[in-house]
């Protein structure tokens, strides 16, 4: 999956295109203490748009998973 931007303000995108093959899916947000910031289920779009400003700055993980599979991402909040 393509996050943009990255860096970010906390404002950016996920093209799930490449994961169009997947029905529903959750998307989760961690610190790089672990703790989850965010979490949200999804069902199958192209791209999303996540409003996550109100965040440190700082470096954080993103996850998009499923009963089959789980990708990450890192990204900045500048």
């Amino acid at each position: 999956f393509n996050l943009f931007p990255n860096p970010n303000n906390g404002i950016f995108s996920i093209d799930f295109t490449t994961l169009m093959e997947l029905q529903n899916y959750t998307v989760t947000v961690l610190n790089l203490s672990g703790k989850i910031v965010f979490r949200s289920s999804m069902s199958q779009e192209d791209i999303k748009q996540f409003n996550l400003s109100h965040l440190r700055k700082g470096t954080y993980i993103l996850m998009i998973s499923t009963t089959q599979i789980m990708l990450t991402q890192k990204f900045t909040k500048g």
